[in-house]
């Protein structure tokens, strides 16, 4: 579409430049777009809706000048990006023909343009997410969505990065818990050095100590001298996932590794001094596993210095369509196949179901559904095809007695089930409540 040629000539313009093609997808950042907007150069084949999630909520010149195929100068756009950072310029942006027919489009941003400029941002640190450690897959730019929570998590997680603090992320399963732990190491300090991911409910109770910390040889019975999992993550991150489904007699050792940095292996004498980043995911909500003797409360508190609280899809149904089209750009790479997008009726039925799977369900699905089509639009006709059961939305009334029934279970716990008490902060009477607990079957 633009001689190669030029772009080294773009990259050194103090205005932002973005070139995409007339797909959407992003061909050119230079580094002055980099620096101001905080974001990264990794950007080949993303979507402009991944880089600036907002753009596909509210219209900006750049979207504008590829709809309309005209030019529009000098106009006042927002532009969030993919961390959640708001930002106001003025910009220019200018279509690309070939024989008549557009190719895409290139966006010149004013950063110095008067009084016009807005930055929302108190603080503004350039990263660089180019370098990709071998351990982790994923930056901030991969998690995909445009809801108002979603940006708030990723902006969030984008803070985190820039921190040592101990990171706890709660979440149901398939969510996407370790796509935010995966870019909050790649965009940290220690983004060169290992990270490791455990799922704590694969390690059999005991082994964990010595898969932990290691062991040393002749400690037991063919034990060698081995590096534990925390050895070989130093001056790295590593991510326990299911920290709920740890012993609760390591949990205290876990403690005072992460207060005191050090280590023994199992049958050692020597105390090991390492610098791990901590990162521990829960699917069940803390104060629950608390509770029920899951999660010791001290371990709690020192890892709940950052925490990320990753909404379920059904909470943020506007961003279905833009992972249906993610996951058909992906899977239209991965299998040659050549899908152009889904039908309204298909999506509404798409956009309305529970997912009890979240994110993961909604990919799998996909993935089903190109099982099924080589080309051409996914149409509701197909979604029958498929082997999953597709559940019908719930009634207006189910949906209500569903949060009622979660905020009524959520109070009882954090007053350790004193029905009097929980009675007087819901503010209805003792008698309601105890009707309440029978109707929905909770259980202490």
């Amino acid at each position: 579409m633009l001689d190669k040629s030029l772009f080294m000539f773009l990259d050194g313009l103090k205005e932002g430049i973005i070139i995409v093609d007339n797909n959407s997808k992003v061909l050119f950042i230079n580094s002055s777009l980099e620096k101001n907007h905080n974001i990264s150069k990794n950007y080949e084949g993303k979507s402009i809706l991944q880089v600036y999630p907002n753009l596909i909520r509210k219209s900006s010149g750049l979207i504008e000048s590829l709809k309309e195929k005209t030019q529009f100068l000098y106009r006042k756009d927002e532009y969030v990006n993919y961390k959640g950072e708001e930002f106001i310029n003025v910009n220019s942006s200018y279509p690309i023909f070939s024989n008549k027919k557009i190719q895409g489009t290139i966006n010149i941003i004013y950063f110095h343009y008067g009084e016009e400029n807005i930055k929302f941002k108190k603080e503004k640190k350039t990263r660089l997410f180019t370098e990709k450690n071998k351990g982790g897959m994923y930056d901030f730019i991969d998690i995909v969505g445009t809801s108002k929570e979603i940006l708030t998590q990723k902006n969030k997680a984008y803070k985190a990065s820039l921190s040592s603090s101990p990171v706890l992320i709660y979440g149901e399963t398939g969510v996407g818990k370790e796509l935010f732990v995966q870019a909050i190491h790649n965009g940290s300090k220690r983004k060169k050095g290992p990270f490791i991911a455990e799922n704590c409910a694969a390690i059999p109770e005991n082994l964990f100590e010595s898969t932990m910390f290691g062991t040393v040889k002749g400690s037991f019975t063919g034990a060698q001298n081995q590096k534990g999992i925390l050895e070989l993550a130093h001056k790295g991150t590593l991510y326990l996932d299911e920290l709920n489904s740890m012993p609760i007699e390591f949990q205290s050792k876990l403690l005072r590794f992460i207060q005191e940095g050090v280590i023994r292996k199992v049958g050692g004498q020597e105390e090991i001094t390492l610098d791990v980043r901590i990162i521990a995911s829960l699917n069940e909500r803390p104060e629950k596993i608390i509770k029920e003797g899951k999660l010791r409360e001290d371990l709690y508190y020192r890892l709940n210095v950052i925490r990320l609280n990753i909404p379920p899809l059904r909470k943020r149904r506007e961003d279905i369509k833009l992972l249906i089209y993610h996951f058909i750009s992906k899977y239209n790479d991965m299998f040659n196949k050549d899908i152009n997008g889904i039908k309204e009726d298909a999506l509404n039925c798409m956009i309305n179901l529970e997912w009890a799977g979240n994110v993961r369900e909604l990919q799998y699905l996909v993935e089903e559904l190109f099982n099924y089509k080589d080309s051409g639009y996914i149409e509701y006709k197909d979604l029958e095809l498929c082997s999953k059961n597709l559940k019908s939305p719930k009634t207006l009334k189910e949906k209500l007695e569903s949060m009622e029934k979660e905020f009524i279970e959520s109070q009882l716990i954090v007053d350790d089930f004193n029905i009097s008490k929980a009675s007087r902060t819901l503010g209805m009477p003792r008698q309601t409540l105890q009707y309440k607990i029978k109707k929905f079957k909770i259980e202490k």
